[in-house]
């Protein structure tokens, strides 16, 4: 028996996916991350366990025959998962800001999910496109500025298409100290009238 893994729509091979292969009726044979040989005649049943992230998962599982003297050929095709990766940065700094609060819209404004950057300043949002679309646009938000920056309320749109990963690098400007000089005379000024301490 030979399992093809492919992308799908490109033809292009897929390694790093686990297999389980079993016979018709229930008894499993084995987990396989490459071609197996050696099984007796009969029906059995290919079912897909795992595949490397960035991919959906093709669970459906799929009989195939196999015959003395022949190779029996199952093919899954793996699709390409579209995602977003947003980055919160320091304006001055450009790195990374924890905790920033964002909330992710649809196109008619329903919320999909409110989401937390991680420590490093990301949120990465995986497989967004559902029902066999191949494009939609979102709308991304701050709601919630991390401790000691400016709220950027801006609200930017994204197109996802399926196959990439969209990326938002969004700054956030740094609460700055303040310094007030007053200045005042030391003295009586005749000419201007005015006061010592004015």
């Amino acid at each position: 028996m030979q399992i093809r893994k492919i992308i799908k729509g490109t033809n292009k091979p897929l390694s790093g996916c686990v297999f389980q292969v079993a016979k018709a009726n229930g008894e499993i044979i084995g987990k396989y991350t490459t071609n197996s040989a050696g099984l007796e005649d009969g029906v059995y049943v290919v079912t897909e366990l795992s595949c490397p992230e960035g991919y959906r998962l093709d669970s459906t599982p799929q009989n195939v025959i196999v015959k003395s003297g022949e190779l029996a050929t199952v093919e899954f095709q793996n699709e390409k998962l579209a995602s977003i990766r947003i980055k919160k940065i320091d304006a001055v700094t450009k790195k990374g800001i924890y905790g920033v609060r964002f909330l992710v819209k649809d196109e008619a404004n329903n919320l999909i999910g409110e989401y937390s950057t991680d420590q490093d300043g990301y949120i990465e949002l995986r497989d967004i496109l559902t029902d066999g679309k191949s494009e939609i646009k979102l709308k991304v938000e701050e709601i919630a500025a991390a401790q000691g920056y400016v709220l950027d309320s801006t609200v930017r749109t994204l197109r996802i298409r399926r196959g990439e990963t969209t990326g938002l690098v969004v700054e956030n400007t740094p609460v700055l100290g303040q310094i007030q000089v007053v200045k005042k005379s030391s003295q009586d000024n005749p000419v201007t009238n005015q006061l010592k301490g004015s």
